[in-house]
């Protein structure tokens, strides 16, 4: 990214480089250094859209798109799917986000995760990674109405999720992105 002072073009590095100059000289404008600073660092955020985190991952319409993480995981449309290190498939709530190593955290497109900390890296500019917690992917799996659930072997409960649909013990109720009940599993 390039910025115009005082006539000539410069980049973000030259201002840095500009901006040690100016300390070590006591020149008078360098009270205007943090200042570029701010500035630089507003139009490098502004280049990135701003995506609205308010509102739900996914949407009650059953005509929802979704990401597919690998053969039965899913992700609501507009997320990333991560897998964190145990495994566990998660979804970054950016479009083409980076995915963290730690499985918790992700970045915005075009930035890096520090593993050291839970920000993202754009170059010098330094943003808190995901601002709400990344959500667990929905694994698909079969639901199984009532009258079949109690065909199961004696040993194996049943989970109530509504009038219609019960899952195994090992599984637990949870809402697709369409809006309806189905069975997820604990590893999820």
């Amino acid at each position: 990214m390039c910025t115009y002072i005082r006539g000539t073009v410069r980049t973000s590095q030259d201002i840095t480089a500009s901006s040690k100059t100016i300390h070590t000289r006591g020149d008078p404008d360098s009270k205007m250094v943090p200042v570029l600073m701010l500035l630089m660092a507003a139009l490098v955020a502004a280049d990135e859209p701003m995506m609205d985190l308010s509102g739900p991952l996914e949407s009650d319409s059953p005509s929802v798109s979704v990401v597919f993480c690998d053969a039965g995981i899913t992700c609501p449309s507009g997320t990333t799917c991560c897998r964190s290190p145990f495994g566990v498939w998660y979804c970054c709530p950016f479009l083409m986000g980076q995915c963290c190593r730690d499985g918790r955290h992700c970045c915005r497109h075009g930035y890096r995760c520090d593993s050291t900390s839970t920000l993202c890296l754009r170059g010098w500019l330094r943003l808190p990674s995901s601002a709400e917690p990344a959500t667990k992917a929905i694994q698909k799996t079969q639901s199984v109405p009532f009258d079949q659930a109690l065909k199961w072997q004696s040993q194996t409960e049943t989970v109530h999720c509504d009038g219609n649909l019960y899952c195994s013990t090992e599984q637990f109720c949870c809402k697709t992105a369409a809006g309806q009940w189905g069975c997820c599993s604990e590893m999820v």
